[in-house]
């Protein structure tokens, strides 16, 4: 009798533990947490532009850039945007390279001094005064009106998913020796180790970091202001931008196989709201340190698709005119 009840004593034991275990994961995975997005998400696939509303991903406006792409015999690679212009980066068959700017009432093409062939990264950076263009390991840059590019630095490093952001050093770079540099007087800002990739500037107190110690993969983020390190995710980091101390970031696991009690892949379950799998992209408040997952159907990682999250408001108004024109670009 007395090892019945033991039995049935330990078979509720289990049983409690597992229907707490349950509860945990589905209290953490279930659970609203508050993020104060702001911005847009700016998403182009296959010739298809789409701007979404942060705060609500079912405001969203569609632009098809097919024409456009036809009227100018060139693929269109990359797609900036303000609330004013569309800056496209169009790829010629001669593999020279362009930008179209498209406003309210006109289109205006700018030959840009690059030739390329082979360019497996590329990227359109806007702020009130100047404009980027990333082309490999080489950045180009021109006042925001005078599209007079030039070369400003050969020593970007490619193996690091950069993305440029201003801050209180200004547009920095990480180069091939893994020393990020600001671009004007190309200062030294920090030295990391030779295990590391760099993977963006959030704002002017933190970097977003994949580190390889002991040959293990870690997304972190580095504290500028005290040197510490913050450790975020079992795997690498890819970053698509930041709003303020929001971050939009994809992991990417070591295996394949996420963990038990981890099954986002996260070190910490408990700050995030919605589950996360494998080369799924989702928001990071670094201030907050909480973690929103991107609504399904948004981001594929499919081969002609980019993703962007920048600081400039939906506003459907301009987005709609700039689609009228766009759309009626083959007249």
């Amino acid at each position: 009798m007395k090892k019945s009840s033991k039995f049935y004593a330990m078979i509720i034991l289990i049983v409690a533990l597992l229907v707490m275990i349950g509860y945990y994961l589905h209290n953490n995975q279930s659970k609203r947490i508050d993020m104060d997005l702001q911005g847009s998400l700016v998403r182009l696939d296959s010739h298809v532009l789409t701007v979404y509303n942060v705060r609500n991903f079912n405001d969203y406006e569609t632009i098809d850039l097919h024409s456009i792409a036809k009227k100018f015999d060139s693929a269109i690679r990359y797609v900036a945007y303000n609330n004013e212009a569309l800056y496209l980066l169009l790829e010629e068959k001669d593999h020279t390279w362009s930008i179209l700017r498209i406003t309210n009432n006109a289109m205006d093409l700018y030959a840009l001094p690059i030739i390329e062939n082979d360019v497996k990264r590329y990227q359109i950076v806007l702020d009130k005064d100047n404009i980027l263009v990333i082309m490999n390991q080489k950045i180009y840059q021109s006042e925001r009106e005078k599209f007079a590019f030039q070369l400003v630095s050969q020593e970007f490093s490619y193996k690091n998913q950069f993305i440029f952001s201003p801050s209180l050093y200004g547009y920095v770079y990480m180069d091939s020796s893994n020393v990020v540099r600001n671009l004007q007087n190309t200062v030294n800002l920090i030295s990391l180790d030779s295990y590391s990739t760099y993977n963006g500037i959030i704002n002017s107190s933190y970097l977003v970091l994949t580190r390889m110690p002991e040959k293990k993969r870690f997304g972190e983020i580095y504290d500028l202001n005290t040197g510490e390190y913050r450790k975020l995710t079992k795997g690498p980091l890819y970053n698509f931008g930041s709003v303020g101390d929001v971050v939009l970031l994809e992991i990417e696991s070591d295996n394949g196989e996420p963990d038990f009690f981890a099954p986002n892949l996260l070190v910490n379950p408990s700050r995030y709201s919605n589950h996360i799998t494998d080369y799924e992209p989702f928001f990071y408040d670094v201030k907050n340190d909480v973690i929103i997952k991107l609504p399904e159907g948004i981001y594929t990682r499919a081969l002609d698709q980019s993703i962007t999250y920048q600081s400039e408001e939906f506003n459907r108004e301009a987005l709609q005119q700039l689609k009228l024109l766009c759309e009626s670009s083959h007249n």
